[in-house]
């Protein structure tokens, strides 16, 4: 499998012997003297200034990826690395609930691959609530390639409830503001009316693209496929009703 460019896999510290990786001076503060000069063109607001030597073994995770985003420091961007991947893998496997070491490089590679594409559009984007957030996030995006590849390859996956509002919070992918209030909303209507069970089988459907045979198949569904889909058509209806009610139009599925 051809591997992501830009996605560092390992990092060599005998350099100095204690895990501590120094950077060029030169090079850093160039990339750090051409941010700030665009900022103050642009009117945007001056964030801190990156010291050009970071211990990245001491860096909390959120100074690691933020000096990396700004600096693009293949070494910091090792170290970041080192920490987010065991928290993919991990989730992988917890999700297959089987050993496979060859099909969790797999996944944990999508997993990084996703995470460095489009000049690492998502960890740019990335919304901090807390200073270990990031960590949550991880796992969101080891759940998506965990979903993608069972859809492909008709594989066992077994969801929890922790999955389950992974899923409905993040989704497939990127969306406007506009959406995801919406399903943030219809989220809220399902937790108020629904079954877990039932609101997991919703955003399976409607969000991830399973059909209803393969929900019905899940190991934590396990129902007839009629009746995976009359619990779609009664969720579908009772939706429609509370859009009306709240003046939205229609339902978008």
């Amino acid at each position: 499998m051809k591997k992501p460019r830009h996605v560092p896999e390992q990092i060599d510290h005998s350099n100095n012997g204690n895990g501590s990786v120094s950077t060029q001076p030169s090079a850093i503060d160039q990339k750090t003297s051409n941010y700030v000069d665009s900022q103050r063109e642009n009117g945007g607001r001056i964030l801190p200034a990156i010291p050009a030597v970071m211990d990245f073994k001491k860096a909390t995770i959120r100074e690691l990826l933020e000096y990396c985003l700004r600096t693009e420091d293949e070494f910091g961007w090792t170290e970041f690395c080192l920490r987010a991947r065991p928290v993919i893998r991990g989730r992988c496997a917890t999700r297959l609930n089987r050993r496979n070491d060859e099909l969790l490089n797999e996944l944990e590679q999508d997993a990084m691959a996703k995470l460095f594409a489009n000049d690492r559009r998502r960890l740019r984007e990335f919304k901090w609530i807390d200073d270990n957030s990031i960590f949550k996030y991880l796992r969101v995006v080891a759940a998506t390639v965990v979903i993608d590849h069972w859809r492909k390859n008709s594989r066992e996956i077994f969801l929890d409830d922790e999955d389950l509002d992974l899923i409905s919070k993040h989704g497939a992918g990127h969306q406007t503001a506009e959406m995801a209030i919406l399903i943030a909303e219809i989220d809220n209507w399902l937790r108020s009316f629904a079954s877990e069970r039932d609101r997991q089988i919703f955003w399976l459907f409607y969000r991830w693209g399973f059909t209803a045979k393969q929900i019905a198949n899940l190991p934590t569904i396990n129902l007839p496929v009629r009746k995976v889909e009359n619990i779609l058509q009664g969720l579908v209806r009772r939706i429609r009703d509370k859009l009306r009610e709240s003046k939205k139009g229609a339902s978008p599925v």
